[in-house]
Order: structure tokens, then C-alpha cells, then sequence
């Protein structure tokens, strides 16, 4: 009777430790951490006219313009690629000259800071007026969009 209950015991055991074991291990099927690229750069018309009329080629990762119509943001100009925000490594890949179209979806958030202000959350309609505004050289600023699988996440606007 002793041995068939130690038996019974040392199989349980054995049950529940490969069970435990098994649930604790992390399938292959568990997504990584999202990854993240940042598109750069500053909507500045004038500034633009000035850098391309001496060069003839944008290398200073300046927009001539940028609007938003109903779930595209678009820019015009030059950009710069990096996977980490205000990416200063040799990683940061510019893009030259082209208008470029981003996905943006009813969770993208938009943020506005001027100067020394932390970051505040404005509307789609008020961060589209600031791009119009932007575009006609009205003001000039900085943009970075927090892109994940082709879907814009976060605009954020600097002055």
C-alpha cells in the first residue's frame, strides 16, 4: 500500500512539474515588443525655398508642406528615418525629396509643444490647422511621427 501511494505521488509530482514547466515557457507564437520607426523632420516653406535654391537638393531634412484629409497625413519635402526618437546615431536614414502619404487611425494621438511647454494633447481638426498654418510659411516647426506597422501612432509638432 506504501509503495503505491509513494508511486502515485512521484508520477503527480512529475504531472504537475512538466504542466508547470510547460505553461511557464513562452511559445514561439508570443509577439516581441512592438517596434517603432520615427519619421523626422521641419515644415518650414521658406527655409526650404532657401535651402534648395543653393543646393538644388534638400539635405537638411526640411517639408514644404504637410496636411491632413481624412485618415492620411501627408508630407511633402524631406525626411529622416530613425528607430529611436531624436535618433542621433549613424542608423538615422535620410529620405530625400518626395511627398509621402501615412496611414493615421482613430487611436492616433497628437501632441503640441512650443519652447520650454511639456507636451499637450490637441485634436486631429487643431494639429491640421497647425499643418495648413505650417504650410503657408504662417509658422515653422518640427514634426515626428511614432510610426508602428504603417500606421501613424503618434504626431507630435515642436516649435
Amino acid at each position: 500500500m506504501k509503495k503505491t501511494k509513494l508511486v502515485i505521488f512521484v508520477l503527480a509530482s512529475l504531472f504537475m512539474t512538466t504542466a508547470f514547466s510547460v505553461l511557464a515557457v513562452p511559445s514561439h507564437d508570443v509577439k516581441a515588443k512592438a517596434k517603432y520607426q520615427y519619421y523626422e523632420t521641419t515644415l518650414n516653406p521658406s527655409e526650404y525655398v532657401y535651402y534648395y535654391d543653393s543646393s538644388k537638393k534638400n539635405k537638411q531634412g526640411i517639408a514644404y508642406d504637410a496636411s491632413i484629409k481624412g485618415n492620411k497625413l501627408k508630407i511633402s519635402g524631406a525626411l529622416t528615418k530613425g528607430s529611436r526618437l531624436n535618433d542621433t546615431s549613424k542608423k538615422v536614414k535620410f529620405m530625400g525629396e518626395k511627398t509621402r502619404k501615412f496611414k493615421i487611425t482613430k487611436r492616433t494621438k497628437y501632441y503640441i509643444a512650443g519652447g520650454e511647454d511639456p507636451m499637450q494633447r490637441i485634436s486631429k481638426a487643431k494639429c491640421a490647422r497647425y499643418l495648413r498654418k505650417g504650410s503657408k510659411g504662417l509658422l515653422s516647426f518640427g514634426i515626428t511621427l511614432k510610426v508602428r506597422a504603417g500606421k501613424v501612432v503618434e504626431a507630435r509638432l515642436y516649435s
